[in-house]
């Protein structure tokens, strides 16, 4: 009887235990925007990079480059941007995000931004950004070694630049360049 008990109260926390965390991916983006909206949303931009494509990628990068490239650490990078429905807006707020910690939610005038991060240990290893601006929200995903500041910079990159500087800061992103001081230029010998 015992072990008929166990057995049932293990396979219900292995159900529970499955959607502990929210999962996030362009087409939740795009589901979200749906849901809040009633209207399904107008793709303008879709990226993915992730396991053998990434592979793929670092490789070639590789052999073009002359040495390993890593990508400052990135597993995975997932970012879309969707034209809203006309006069349409997402309330961040409203987003689940079971699993997940909520480090920014902030909104500026007709500007939302939102970051979830979970942690592996000292680093932050997986984070979700969504922004809004007027007519557009932007979702992406970075996996794998980030900087504890990007979340902030990323803010700063959308308070000065809105939807298109943070979708380039995102494509062009090397955690790298975070976290590693810049070389002074040479000095100039006379």
């Amino acid at each position: 009887m015992r072990t008929r008990l166990f057995t049932v109260v293990l396979a219900a926390a292995v159900v529970l235990m499955t959607g502990c965390y929210a999962t996030f991916s362009p087409e939740s983006g795009r589901r979200e925007i749906l849901r809040q909206t009633g209207m399904e949303p107008r793709d303008t931009f879709e990226f993915q990079l992730e396991g053998a494509t990434m592979s793929l990628a670092k490789t070639m990068v590789s052999k073009v480059a002359g040495e390993q490239v890593n990508f400052g650490g990135l597993d995975r990078i997932d970012l879309a941007v969707y034209e809203l429905p006309s006069g349409k807006q997402i309330d961040f707020a409203r987003v689940p995000c079971r699993g997940w910690d909520k480090l920014i939610n902030t909104r500026e005038g007709d500007k939302s931004f939102m970051v979830l991060v979970r942690t592996n240990g000292e680093t932050l290893a997986d984070m979700v950004v969504m922004a809004q601006g007027q007519k557009q929200v932007l979702y992406g995903r970075l996996k794998g070694t980030l900087s504890r500041d990007l979340p902030g910079t990323l803010q700063k990159v959308m308070s000065a630049t809105g939807i298109e500087g943070l979708k380039d800061r995102i494509i062009s992103l090397s955690p790298e360049d975070e976290e590693s001081p810049k070389e002074p230029p040479p000095r100039e010998s006379k």
